[in-house]
């Protein structure tokens, strides 16, 4: 299969995946994590393995999803170097990133590392003047303890972070469903013209000299039409923005063909360049740069979260034998998550926490709750 039959393959399975999202009921389930109920919350997505890998996402365990993370990354192109030049992708990006107004970069909702990589960016994005974040995981004066994606500590750290260092942060994510006969092209455009509207809505009402930075998840980010099932062609955010409304925007994938870490760095990134043009493949094609992020390790799941702070387990001496548990911070007076992480029977893994106040509970998968503890934390 040549690589863009094989993008025809990826690209609806891929896209699908924030669509379907959508879909389902998920307004209850920050309340559910905020109580334990993990048993509840799994039986829901039992039978929808991409959104069972998110939510494991969320509970801290992106290593569950590793082996969907790898169905995306071993195929023959992701692993072929060639005589192409391998450069870092994060250097690539800052050469030619500080001029740009609107920067556009995606995510596999499943694998941390995205979320990961551009939280430790925001400094360097602010200093270039960049302003403005907007996410897809929020609707329009949604709040981050109230949104599904925003569960993921990855992300609410990512959300936290712009906000303290000044972003002004939005929600661009639709608020209408799209008809119940639409079809996938009428139901992804549905969706996309309104995440495009809302976004325009900010640019305008945003000073002139204003810089945005725009996250979103899988294609689109894309600037041009995709193709999806039977070859049908679809618009997407990127589209919208590029082609309907007429703003330039740099988009850059990090979905396609993510690595295995073989170092200590879980911001490491790479690119490969052809003839000094960076070469794109995988799941994204209609997009200005590509750079490669490694995934989750299918044996160490604290592999981004880790850089949240320092490693965290409470009074591990009360925790009941034989039993499944999620333990969980949230930053004192708030619902917003810290961390978290889900335990199987008769492991203890740690939370990361940084300085600060934190409210810390333990709850057994099915609610009880089994320890609670305000805690100060000074390193």
């Amino acid at each position: 299969m040549n690589k863009l039959a094989l993008l025809l393959v990826l690209i609806p399975f891929l896209l699908t995946a924030s669509i379907n999202a959508k879909e389902v009921s998920l307004d209850q389930l920050p309340e559910q994590l905020r109580k334990g109920e993990v048993n509840d919350i799994l039986s829901q997505f039992s039978e929808q393995p991409q959104m069972l890998a998110q939510v494991y996402s969320i509970m801290g365990r992106p290593d569950k999803a590793y082996d969907l993370i790898q169905r995306f990354s071993n195929a023959p192109f992701c692993n072929d170097g060639g005589d192409y030049e391998k450069i870092s992708g994060e250097a690539r990006v800052k050469a030619t990133l500080a001029d740009e107004s609107i920067f556009m970069i995606n995510e596999n909702h499943f694998n941390p590392a995205s979320r990961t990589l551009t939280m430790t960016w925001l400094p360097w994005l602010k200093a270039q003047g960049f302003s403005h974040i907007g996410f897809e995981a929020l609707e329009p004066k949604e709040r981050s303890k109230d949104g599904f994606y925003s569960q993921e500590p990855m992300m609410s750290n990512l959300i936290k972070t712009a906000e303290e260092l000044g972003f002004e942060v939005f929600g661009y994510e639709a608020k209408k469903s799209a008809p119940e006969d639409a079809g996938f092209v009428e139901r992804f455009e549905f969706r996309d013209k309104q995440q495009a509207e809302h976004v325009v809505a900010e640019i305008k009402k945003a000073p002139k000299d204003a810089k945005f930075v725009l996250f979103a998840g899988w294609g689109h980010v894309g600037e041009a039409p995709l193709r999806g099932p039977n070859s049908l062609t679809y618009r997407v955010l990127g589209d919208f923005l590029n082609n309907t409304y007429g703003y330039e925007t740099y988009s850059i994938d990090t979905t396609a063909c993510a690595f295995e870490p073989v170092d200590e760095s879980p911001t490491t990134t790479y690119t490969y360049l052809n003839d000094g043009n960076v070469l794109n493949v995988g799941s994204v094609q209609p997009v200005d740069s590509q750079i490669r992020v490694p995934m989750a390790p299918a044996d160490n799941p604290s592999y981004f979260r880790r850089l949240l702070g320092e490693a965290f387990l409470p009074d591990t001496d009360s925790w009941p034998p034989n039993t499944a548990v999620i333990l969980q911070a949230y930053y004192a007076g708030t619902d917003v998550v810290a961390d978290r992480v889900l335990s199987e029977a008769n492991e203890k893994r740690p939370l990361f926490l940084d300085e600060g106040e934190y409210r810390v509970t333990l709850h057994d998968l099915d609610g009880n709750l089994l320890w609670q503890q305000r805690i100060n934390r000074t390193l």
